[in-house]
């Protein structure tokens, strides 16, 4: 079964994957001059070089989008890391000082299913540092390079031809391409779904409903239909279930409502 936090990851990433392409294919228009700004959109626009501004759009919705995937990522690994099944090395992650740190040992825990994973993963931390910090160093290892170099005709194979010596020269000269983000994209979604798997975190126990309602930021929501004046209060909570937490089965909610308390806030 997928965790709730690998439900909003996949679903918080799909948004930006699907408006970057949308972006890029308008900028399109743009760099060819087949689209004008309408008289109803009330913004200043008037670029002196199409091309040069659509380009420049471009560079920004991709790194944009970067830095989105990477805190949906970090998301997903308080999600993991606070949950009240995880095992204790996976809630002492919480003490490493650093996202990078954080993600290296969680790698550390659950071994990628190819080498080149750990800094491609790694590589997205770095690069959205190099984007909101413009003076940041951060930087892959020199054995992590070099992994992902000894891996390059595999990666070819597997990412849609991508060159990964010029995705590390792009990382370099702080210059990230639709396909350099596609490319950490989809590896860092197949680790998650790995590291999610792996964990087995979710069952449809009490208490690990009680963390999804927390997690998601309804706890006071669902107390408030303890003071509810209708008559059946069964079929408000059987409804809050439905909305959020659709995946709960029927027969898991009546035994749910039977047994309902208000929730303390942590």
């Amino acid at each position: 079964m997928e965790s709730l936090g690998l439900k909003n990851f996949l679903k918080s990433i799909g948004r930006p994957i699907h408006s970057l392409n949308t972006i890029c294919v308008g900028l399109n228009g743009v760099e060819k001059g087949l689209c004008e700004k309408p008289n109803e959109l009330t913004i200043s626009w008037n670029p002196t070089n199409p091309i040069t501004s659509a380009r420049m759009a471009r560079q920004f919705a991709i790194e944009s989008s970067l830095v989105f995937v990477e805190e949906s990522l970090l998301q997903y690994l308080r999600y993991i890391i606070n949950h009240p099944s995880s095992s204790k090395e996976i809630k002492q992650l919480k003490n490493k000082n650093s996202s990078s740190e954080k993600i290296e040992q969680l790698f550390e825990i659950i071994q990628a299913e190819k080498s080149y994973w750990k800094p491609m993963v790694l590589l997205l931390i770095h690069w959205r540092n190099r984007i909101i910090h413009h003076h940041s160093t951060a930087n892959l290892t020199k054995k992590q390079v070099e992994i992902l170099i000894s891996n390059k005709e595999l990666m070819q194979k597997e990412h849609a031809n991508i060159d990964i010596e010029k995705t590390i020269e792009n990382f370099n000269n702080k210059r990230i391409t639709l396909k350099d983000i596609s490319t950490i994209i989809s590896i860092t979604i197949k680790y998650v779904r790995q590291v999610d798997t792996f964990l087995q975190l979710e069952s449809n126990s009490n208490i690990n409903i009680e963390y999804w309602i927390k997690y998601s930021n309804l706890t006071d929501e669902y107390n408030k239909l303890f003071h509810s004046n209708k008559p059946d209060k069964s079929k408000v909570f059987k409804q809050f279930f439905k909305t959020y937490f659709p995946f709960i089965s029927d027969e898991t909610i009546k035994d749910i409502i039977s047994h309902n308390k208000p929730l303390e806030d942590e």
